[in-house]
């Protein structure tokens, strides 16, 4: 059977019990297939969407698939880039996998990177840039620089929130000692090249911080494939809407459903109780659209340790969280401090 040849997930370098998980959200977590048969449906849609194929999709439904639905989605895909660099991607993860799709829609180029390991992500980003610096892909080439050292005490300086419109915003935190920044999808790393240059290390990205007449981080500039953005004004970080707005645990351990509601249990105090099996569980803290509220973890905190409290942050990554012993767990959620908020798991039998 097909089954004997599939991959063992790994979680610290360790097989995951059974080799991997069957999750009941099919649609979402329930695609097996090889590099190579999904590079097989890159190529395709690539083909359909420029008018040379309609084996499996046609012209018209693959070009409504590449644009845009609104920010940078379109039809069950990400979109990026203009003109040349025109791209259509998307990531994937279960317990235990990390994959990777992208490819370029009038060149024909791209990659399909598929790994059986919690850790694969970092080797995705590693791989990317090398295929992008050889084939000079623009978009993900990463440019040799030179890396400063700058003193912790300094950091605080450039965290903030930063809004060029309500659409355009960038969020710098400092996350286990390192500024991080998020402006579309998820976190990530920001290396100094001087004290007001940066680079993000997953793409090399460009973020140059402006200082004003007192020596104080005003604003920040994002220079992407060559092209610098309009300047950010730094801005009063908008706090989530907890009060007014309903948001639910929602994760692997209710098929990230709406089902378990962080209901008022104090001042600026929020929680749920859920009974949870043995086994390790993905999930958010989010409003019903994801949109309003979606509070996750940061690059270096994702997972959460039974009886420790994690701050997490907007816009942040999926959490992890293992349960080795069946019972009832308490989700509570502090926001006592707008800008941060911190999660508690506690077991209550």
């Amino acid at each position: 059977p097909l089954s004997t040849n599939a991959a063992s997930a790994h979680d610290e370098g360790k097989v995951v019990s059974g080799k991997y998980h069957i999750y009941p959200e099919l649609a979402a977590a329930g695609l097996w297939t090889t590099p190579t048969d999904l590079a097989r449906f890159a190529i395709e849609l690539q083909q359909a969407a420029n008018g040379k194929s309609a084996r499996v999709l046609s012209p018209k439904m693959a070009q409504d698939m590449l644009t845009s639905q609104g920010d940078e989605w379109g039809l069950g895909i990400m979109l990026e880039g203009r003109a040349s660099q025109q791209r259509f991607l998307h990531s994937g993860s279960n317990q235990g996998f990390n994959c990777f799709i992208l490819a370029f829609r009038q060149t024909g180029a791209g990659i399909v990177i598929m790994t059986n390991a919690n850790s694969g992500r970092a080797l995705i980003q590693e791989i990317t840039r090398a295929v992008a610096n050889e084939y000079g892909w623009k978009a993900y080439t990463a440019p040799q620089r030179t890396m400063v050292e700058l003193s912790a005490d300094l950091l605080p300086k450039y965290a903030g929130y930063y809004e060029l419109s309500p659409e355009n915003r960038v969020r710098v935190r400092i996350d286990n000692g390192k500024l991080i920044a998020q402006r579309t999808g998820g976190w990530n790393a920001l290396v100094a090249g001087s004290d007001t240059t940066f680079f993000l290390t997953n793409d090399g990205v460009q973020v140059d911080f402006a200082k004003s007449h007192d020596g104080n981080i005003s604003s920040l500039i994002v220079t992407e494939e060559g092209t610098a953005s309009a300047a950010y004004p730094r801005a009063t970080e908008p706090t989530a809407p907890l009060r007014s707005t309903a948001f639910y645990l929602r994760g692997s351990m209710n098929d990230w459903g709406v089902k378990d509601q962080m209901m008022a249990a104090g001042q600026d105090r929020y929680a749920t109780r859920i009974a949870l099996k043995p086994g390790r569980y993905e999930f958010k803290l989010g409003s019903e659209d994801f949109n309003t509220i979606d509070l996750g973890g940061s690059p270096s905190v994702q997972d959460i340790v039974v009886g420790t409290a994690k701050t997490l942050l907007p816009v942040g990554q999926n959490l992890q969280l293992n349960i080795e012993r069946e019972g009832v767990y308490e989700f509570a959620l502090d926001a006592t401090e707008p800008l941060a908020l911190t999660l508690k798991v506690s077991a209550k039998n």
